[in-house]
């Protein structure tokens, strides 16, 4: 899976930056704030890229949560929706427990 990790942040950081030029010629205007939680969409991809479940989950979680409060979906902002992040952090280590995620490699070649 390692072979797969470089290219994909490699494509990420191209796509990152054709965005940001068309945003600059006046293609599209993005709002304020909104590429930084796709650093943690990119993270949660890369996990489920290393089938790491439960840190996919979490971060792709955030990522749509600090998006929404950026955007303010629904009415959220950092101020009101804080509770949205406990219950995103909360499934994703119901998810980790789930997969045995949370186990250390350790753990698992014990058998337990």
């Amino acid at each position: 899976m390692r072979g797969i990790k470089s290219p994909a942040w490699g494509v990420f950081i191209i796509l990152l930056g054709v965005l940001l030029l068309l945003e600059r010629f006046g293609v599209f205007h993005y709002p304020e704030g909104t590429f930084w939680p796709l650093l943690l969409a990119m993270l949660g991809v890369s996990a489920l890229i290393e089938r790491r479940i439960g840190s996919s989950v979490l971060f792709l979680l955030l990522a749509g949560v600090f998006l929404a409060f950026t955007l303010h979906w629904h009415g959220l902002s950092y101020a009101r929706g804080w509770p949205l992040l406990m219950v995103a952090v909360g499934v994703a280590i119901v998810v980790s427990a789930l997969t045995r995620e949370g186990m250390g490699r350790h753990n698992l070649r014990r058998g337990s």
